[in-house]
């Protein structure tokens, strides 16, 4: 539909439909569907003017002009100034268009913190919590922030260490790097990606070893992508250790910066710090049953919290088995949710990941491909599915036709068919099946 025709559309709408409409342009990964365009930006500005609650709600959350979201943010209203700053306004891709970050060039964030530290204002204390929660936001945020410099250089440290709390939340900090179609520089874009979370563990080593800290970083290394930069492994473990359980868990989350495979990380197993054994089990690939029984005699019930989140135990079927008995086996303490529960619960979670791993096993619920959201690859395992049990069906009727060959046709029982239409059966079954896999 021409721009024009889109405009006077949506100037002659309800704000409900505006709202939709815009929601509507950008996707759930937040990939802009309508870049950033002349006749976008009209269109931004027409809407702005109408002066509709719901529109400029609409506009704070999901407009791309940088000039018209910073208007919104500066027309005093604490809801749609905090809508903006949690917006796709501060999209970083933005500026590969030309837009850079409104929320830099216009000094929001300085002078949201002199607001904070004068006034002590809860208002821009949660604004500037919108900025660091956003996904969106370009990285040198993030970097300014955990490094204390730029934007954050002259934050005391007390607001600093308020402000490192509130990136926990902000989703960017377990996204792993996806990559993109072309990437011309030979890895340079995944590494640039991946600087947010070499600062971010780099804190281990910069901020003073407090309960305070060793709870914030316990907390905000439990989500971090393992994507680290020259840390000192066993220094950090021993700056790290106190009496308090923040200490406990700020040394469990360092193990899974050591990957599965070296020298470092196989000692853990036999480690006197439980916390590290316990980092060990949460991040080990590829156990052996009786690795299994030699963790859970030496650690018991804590080893069997890490385990039944750790896939690598449902990968076996005679793991499954060890640990859904031995889950079974631990009283649930009145808590919340067994641990039976969490079993069964991360099984099927597994289950949908990585149903090879279930296809020679008998069960009597189907394999849940529903738990998978995205379709795409709920697609593709529901195939690989369809193709083991077309393979599994063929092997089957192939048995069956050379018993038919020598002992005529007694062998199979489907009253008198002839191989010619047991092969026509076969890819009526196939198709049945295709058909169960899409539109489940």
């Amino acid at each position: 539909m021409d721009g024009w025709v889109v405009k006077y559309q949506l100037l002659n709408s309800s704000a409900e439909y505006v709202f939709e409409w815009l929601k509507s342009t950008a996707n759930e990964n937040g990939k802009l569907s309508v870049f950033l365009g002349e006749d976008r930006e009209v269109l931004e500005f027409a809407l702005l003017a109408r002066n509709e609650n719901l529109i400029n709600l609409g506009l704070a959350l999901f407009c791309l002009s940088p000039s018209v979201c910073f208007q919104l943010y500066k027309s005093g209203d604490h809801t749609i100034k905090r809508a903006v700053l949690s917006g796709l306004s501060l999209n970083g891709s933005l500026d590969e268009f030309g837009h850079e970050a409104w929320v830099i060039t216009k000094s929001v964030i300085p002078e949201l913190i002199y607001s904070i530290e004068k006034n002590n204002s809860d208002d821009d204390f949660q604004l500037i919590s919108s900025v660091l929660c956003n996904k969106k936001i370009p990285d040198e945020i993030l970097l300014s922030l955990y490094k204390k410099e730029g934007l954050f250089s002259n934050v005391s440290d007390e607001l600093w260490l308020d402000l490192l709390w509130c990136s926990i939340n902000n989703p960017r900090i377990a996204t792993t790097y996806e990559g993109y179609t072309s990437d011309v520089f030979g890895g340079f874009d995944e590494y640039r990606y991946n600087r947010v979370f070499h600062t971010a563990w780099a804190l281990y080593e910069h901020l003073p070893a407090t309960p305070r800290n060793a709870r914030f970083l316990g907390l905000l290394s439990a989500k971090l992508v393992p994507e680290t930069y020259k840390l000192n492994f066993k220094e950090l473990v021993e700056k790290w250790v106190g009496s308090d359980e923040y200490f406990f868990d700020a040394r469990k989350n360092l193990v899974k910066t050591l990957g599965n495979y070296n020298d470092d990380f196989k000692a853990l197993r036999d480690s006197s710090d439980l916390a590290l054994r316990l980092g060990f089990y949460e991040n080990l690939r590829y156990p052996s049953l009786s690795d299994f029984q030699a963790y859970l005699d030496l650690d018991g019930e804590r080893f069997l919290i890490e385990a039944v989140h750790n896939n690598s135990f449902y990968c076996k079927e005679e793991l499954r088995y060890a640990l859904s008995s031995a889950c079974s086996d631990v009283a649930d303490h009145d808590s919340v949710i067994s641990l039976s529960e969490k079993y069964c619960a991360n099984l099927n979670k597994f289950k949908a990941i990585s149903p090879d791993s279930f296809f020679d096993c008998e069960f009597e619920e189907e394999l849940p491909f529903d738990v998978i959201d995205d379709i795409q690859v709920r697609t593709e395992v529901g195939v690989r599915f369809l193709r083991y049990k077309i393979s599994k069906f063929s092997s089957r009727l192939e048995e069956l036709l050379e018993k038919e060959s020598t002992h005529g046709d007694v062998a199979i029982n489907f009253s008198g068919i002839k191989p010619p239409y047991a092969y026509s059966l076969l890819w009526i079954v196939v198709f049945v099946l295709f058909l169960m896999v899409i539109f489940k």
